[in-house]
């Protein structure tokens, strides 16, 4: 934990490439039984589609945590914001840089 362990996720994330892969509602469904009891998933992401609320909320279920990162301007903010509540899921929006000044406290 800390600002140190912050810092090297970050300078991971930054070099992370776009390419073809697995839809994420599947991916948190396959991965779920290899994760401890009370891991926190931290989900990355442009939009959160009703598969991907499902996935999470099994998840909770399961006894993992989860924290939604909603990166860029996302279409249905306000649904997504909504949904996320309702669930009791945290939502952090990222849409501009300036965003990213609460990380670097």
């Amino acid at each position: 934990g800390g600002r140190g362990h912050l810092m090297r996720v970050l300078e991971a994330l930054a070099r992370v490439e776009a390419g073809e892969t697995t839809p994420l509602a599947e991916l948190l469904w396959r991965q779920r039984p290899y994760l401890p009891w009370g891991t926190t998933q931290i989900v990355i992401t442009p939009s959160v589609p009703d598969e991907v609320f499902d996935a999470l909320f099994q998840s909770r279920r399961a006894g993992l945590g989860s924290l939604i990162v909603l990166v860029g301007a996302a279409a249905g903010y306000q649904a997504i914001r909504e949904k996320a509540s309702f669930f009791g899921f945290p939502l952090v929006s990222i849409e501009k840089e300036r965003d990213l000044d609460i990380w670097r406290r």
